[in-house]
């Protein structure tokens, strides 16, 4: 009987994220906050504050508090938290922990910390290249994101390197005129012209203008 009664509970933890989860797609955020907190409270009353469920819903929280309600502080220290939980819970090298690391980079890059962003993006890239393969489409958002916060940093020499080898995966999963392809061609535009590359600068511009003209016009 207590066995179904904590699946029961963990059960109505899940849907109560879930709902909450629409609620935030729908942007009614308040009440996803609400639903999702609640979850998150259950769940850490059932089954322990460092239960791998528990830190899932943290997850969300934390991802709802960066991304939607905009609260880059709190919604680092819910995902902090929830790293905590994976840490103890999984591999090193668990695909769920390169989510969370992604996620904490960008709360950090929000706060305007990117020594800090870098370092979890770096963490990050490793795993995903592991999980998913080196020239998989999740992996070159990791490099694109590193090349942003390398630039961020100023250091425009080693964020080529990051951006061109998320521009080879790009140009290898996707059609020749997607978006995502386009968006790198713009940052490397940008940053040959901080490195006063104009030539190239001027190359690259004009390969993202002509994408972004294709899909939505002039």
């Amino acid at each position: 009987i207590k066995i179904k009664q904590i699946q029961q509970h963990n059960d109505y933890c899940e849907l109560l994220s879930r709902i909450g989860r629409i609620y935030s797609d729908i942007d009614i955020l308040f009440k996803s906050k609400s639903l999702i907190s609640n979850a998150a409270f259950i769940s850490s009353l059932k089954f322990g504050k460092d239960h791998v469920d528990t830190g899932l819903i943290l997850y969300r929280l934390g991802t709802l508090y960066v991304f939607e309600i905009g609260n880059a502080e709190k919604g680092k220290e819910i995902l902090e938290e929830c790293l905590k939980i994976y840490e103890k819970n999984y591999n090193h090298d668990h695909f769920r922990i390169s989510e969370v690391l992604g996620n904490l980079a960008s709360a950090y890059g929000d706060l305007g910390n990117h020594v800090k962003k870098k370092e979890l993006l770096l963490r990050e890239l490793p795993i995903k290249e592991k999980n998913y393969g080196k020239n998989h489409p999740n992996t070159a958002i990791t490099l694109h994101n590193l090349g942003d916060t390398i630039s961020d940093l100023k250091d425009y020499t080693n964020a080529k390197d990051y951006y061109l080898r998320a521009l080879a995966i790009k140009e290898k999963v996707y059609d020749k005129y997607h978006p995502l392809i386009g968006n790198t061609l713009n940052s490397l535009g940008g940053l040959y012209y901080y490195l006063k590359d104009y030539s190239q600068s001027k190359d690259y511009y004009e390969r993202a203008l002509e994408i972004k003209i294709k899909n939505y016009g002039k």
